[in-house]
């Protein structure tokens, strides 16, 4: 990926709206002509899966939007599972 393209990757990641596709996290234009030009040049369809974002307690399938320690390492979990493994650490 051209310097340009991973500038562009990283502004549309962080400015994109959080939507879905089929039930699991995707980034989405939210209708921002700056950001479908973002996508445009990234190829992207709107929305565009964000696998990445996937909480990773097991069976969740919400934004993860925390990051914790845990016993088996760093994860990133949706709020909801943040409160489950901050309650279950010593």
């Amino acid at each position: 990926m051209s310097d340009l393209l991973s500038v562009i990757d990283d502004l549309v990641r962080q400015f994109a709206y959080e939507g879905d596709k089929d039930g699991l996290p995707a980034y989405t234009t939210g209708g921002l002509s700056a950001l479908e030009s973002g996508f445009a040049a990234l190829g992207w369809d709107d929305p565009h899966p964000a696998p990445e974002c996937v909480c990773q307690y097991p069976g969740c399938h919400e934004w993860a939007s925390c990051g914790t320690r845990t016993l088996d390492g760093y994860k990133t979990v949706c709020f909801d599972h943040f409160q489950f493994y901050t309650q279950e650490e010593p």
